[in-house]
This record gives structure tokens, sequence and C-alpha cells, in this order.
């Protein structure tokens, strides 16, 4: 029996949403991973220290962003019947 074109979208759309989920866990333990480090004692220059900062903050700003996208696509869907 052949696949119905929608079949196949929701397949394609749960991979993608399944993959999202393993980049953003991903992501989670770079961070866990990355807390220790920029603990030593001596771990980089002020300057280096401030590009850091800048990186993380900017980082923040497009999870916070991916956030409300997420919560704007599940609001929609649940008003689909």
């Amino acid at each position: 029996m052949a696949k119905k074109p929608h079949d196949v979208q929701h397949r394609k759309l749960d991979k993608k949403l399944a993959d999202l989920r393993k980049t953003l866990s991903a992501h989670a333990d770079a961070i866990d991973d990355l807390l220790p480090i920029i603990r030593r004692p001596g771990w980089t220059t002020p300057q280096e220290l401030a590009f850091s900062l800048a990186l993380v903050e900017s980082l923040f700003a497009q999870a916070a962003a991916g956030y409300q996208t997420q919560q704007a696509l599940l609001k929609v869907a649940k008003t689909i019947r």
C-alpha cells in the first residue's frame, strides 16, 4: 500500500522533533562540561572572559527566542482539532 503524503510528513515532523530534543539535551550537557572549566583559577584573561560572557549572552538570547517559538507552536497546535 502506498504511503499517504500526510503520513510521510508526520514521520518527518516526528523525526525533526526527536532530533531537536537530542540537540537541546546535548547543549545542556555541554554547559555542564563547561562550568568546571571556567571556574578554574586563571582560566582566562579579563578580555577573553568578557568575550566569553558576550557569547553566552548571545546563546541565551537565541535559546530564549527558540523557547518563545516553541511555546507559540505548542499554543497553536493545541487549538487544532
